[in-house]
């Protein structure tokens, strides 16, 4: 089998697992006649499985029978708003610029104060 195009050393067995992230790919090459279980650990993401030209279904795992040149496309989707730390209420915002717009007021008027005492 094959991770981005690199070969791997472990043939991927009953029950292996395997990881991937963004844009990564897999090729594995199975027998014909047996039967495939993929099954996704989609972690709060919408996983949708698509055989081939088939319809993709929303699914956690899908079983098949493999059967010549097959491609399995398995896609996972966060829906909802990703956690990123910024900050996203008007008011928040609105303090992160005013608070330092006081402080350069502050300090200016300090400085101006002092030349001017001179």
């Amino acid at each position: 089998w094959a991770k981005n195009g690199d070969k791997q050393d472990d043939m991927p067995h009953e029950g292996a697992t395997f990881t991937l992230k963004h844009g990564d790919k897999a090729t594995i090459v199975l027998p014909d006649g047996i039967t495939a279980t993929v099954t996704e650990d989609s972690g709060g993401y919408t996983s949708t499985f698509k055989l081939g030209d088939g319809v993709a279904q929303t699914c956690d795992y899908m079983v098949f029978p493999v059967s010549g040149n097959m491609t399995l496309t398995v896609t996972n989707r966060l829906d909802g708003v990703v956690p990123t730390g910024v900050f996203t209420h008007p008011a928040r915002t609105a303090l992160l610029v005013v608070i330092p717009l006081i402080v350069i007021a502050g300090v200016l008027l300090i400085k101006r104060k002092k030349t001017e005492c001179a």
